[in-house]
């Protein structure tokens, strides 16, 4: 499993380089092409396609989560008919999106044309089909990759997804480089991806030969149903997060001057980059929570929660460090001498980010149990709340106030409702363990503010004392220790010394 991990780790965050990467270096070339006239429209276009990917109502999480526990429980006529009926499922709605897209094109014609076409009209109604057929095979696609990380093969699962992301970003380049128009750099999107799905039409059966993937036979479209319920909980906290995501900026912009609205929006996108770097680990011990709840291993769950966790807020707070430390330079050479700095509007976003970490580490637990309904109710009224705070604070003290009040809610109330029921659910993950990962991670932020070098001798410290106490958990005796004489044996009914 450790391996596993690490290799998801490093197969994810490289999956963020080239992503991190390819938006620098496509941006100039995009300007240096076409213009910025040309580009915007581009924009617009991929914008509109976007809200394709909404489609899948939570769906895409909820089975792939669903594919784990039946692997991992060894149910495989469930898993065939689980995957079979998903799979017609997505292929009718994907069918359905790109019809209905096709005909929304032909019926465009009373847009004002100067507000959504440039250059040729018809190159850009084939170009936002193209793009929007893209979003819509990302649906089986998605579902197809997912069996990789249902099967334990994090690591390929992300992989492939690098090669897609690559080889997108390649051919954009060419097709910029050698002149190309809007229907060509819609193509390189197009491309790459129907290249993946007639490798993994091949490579699924041959990898995984007691699976039954393309066939028909246990396709049930009443089956479907069960999945209806699940997955709209999911497609809730997709839309909680986008919700305060989009919400707070809102706000920002009702309470604060154009010119803050501008650092806020490139200070959150700072913070978030480190989210999403974090969030690699987070995404890649997932299908672990679900193997080893399947199985019944609570002891070995909650020692790789709790280290995966900690591993997550002291990079957060390492990242959080560097970034305040040097902030005014970064930010410099990022937006340049014309956008002012605002230390404290970076160290209270980071602060937050920071302290975060813990309970959205815990949200993924949660649903990686199955436990989307609860997450979903607790996080939409969690959202709605530090949005409220986020304004009312805003109006006495300015955007600090704004911040405050979205950390509040996130650090204090939806904490401590999540911690609650992953006691429920976990009892050996208690409240202690949240006060060990998220105290002296505070107690490090807030005396960065009164002296630098204490903060970081502290921190020091608090990285030694993490490492001792769990360097022993991962000697190979321990874990199975932890696993059980119960689990002695594998999902497949292999002794794991025989392994």
């Amino acid at each position: 499993m450790k391996g596993r991990v690490i290799r998801g780790v490093g197969a994810g965050a490289l999956g963020q380089l080239i992503s991190l990467v390819g938006r620098l270096a496509l941006v100039p070339l995009y300007l240096y092409s076409w213009g910025q006239d040309l580009y915007a429209h581009w924009i617009l276009l991929s914008a509109v396609v976007t809200y394709l990917s909404l489609a899948d109502l939570g769906g895409q999480q909820y089975i792939a989560i669903r594919l784990t526990a039946l692997r991992a429980s060894g149910d495989r006529s469930e898993f065939d008919t689980t995957f079979q009926t998903a799979l017609v499922l997505y292929a009718l709605v994907s069918f359905a999106l790109v019809v209905l897209l096709a005909l929304a094109l032909l019926l465009l014609s009373f847009l004002p044309y100067e507000n959504w076409w440039q250059g040729d009209t018809w190159d850009s109604r084939i170009a936002l089909g193209i793009l929007g057929t893209s979003v819509v095979l990302s649906l089986p696609l998605g579902l197809m990759l997912g069996v990789y990380r249902a099967n334990g093969h994090i690591a390929t699962s992300a992989m492939l997804t690098n090669a897609l992301l690559m080889a997108q970003i390649v051919l954009q380049a060419l097709v910029l480089l050698a002149g190309g128009g809007f229907v060509a750099a819609a193509g390189a999107h197009l491309l790459p991806q129907l290249v993946l799905m007639l490798f993994l039409g091949r490579d699924l059966p041959m990898r995984y030969q007691d699976l039954d993937f393309f066939s028909m036979e246990k396709v049930d479209l009443g089956y479907a149903r069960q999945f209806i319920r699940p997955s709209l909980d999911f497609f809730k906290v997709q839309m909680a997060f986008m919700l305060s995501m989009q919400g707070l900026i809102l706000v920002v912009g009702a309470i604060g001057s154009a010119a803050e609205v501008v650092f806020f929006y490139a200070a959150r996108t700072a913070a978030n980059i480190v989210k999403q770097l974090l969030g690699v680990i987070s995404h890649s011990v997932t299908p672990e929570f679900t193997r080893l709840h399947t199985l019944g291993s609570l002891n070995l769950l909650a020692l790789t929660f709790s280290v995966s966790v900690q591993v997550s807020i002291v990079l957060a707070v390492a990242a959080a460090l560097v970034i305040i430390s040097f902030g005014e330079q970064i930010f410099g050479m990022w937006l340049g001498p014309d956008v002012a700095y605002d230390a404290v509007v970076v160290y209270l976003l980071f602060v937050w980010t920071g302290l975060s970490v813990y309970v959205y580490s815990a949200i993924n637990l949660l649903l990686s149990m199955k436990e989307q309904r609860t997450v979903s109710r607790i996080l939409l009224a969690s959202t709605i709340i530090g949005l409220f705070l986020s304004y009312i604070l805003g109006t006495f003290h300015g955007i600090y106030g704004v911040i405050v009040g979205i950390a509040l809610a996130d650090v204090l109330l939806l904490m401590i409702a999540i911690q609650i029921h992953v006691t429920r659910c976990v009892p050996i993950i208690d409240a202690g363990v949240a006060v060990k990962a998220v105290v002296p991670a505070f107690a490090i932020l807030v005396i960065y503010r009164y002296s630098m070098e204490f903060a970081v001798l502290l921190f020091a410290a608090w990285l030694v004392v993490l490492i001792h106490g769990y360097k022993n958990h991962f000697s190979y005796s321990e874990l199975m220790m932890l696993i059980g004489p119960r689990r002695a044996r594998g999902a497949d009914g292999v002794p794991n010394s025989r392994k």
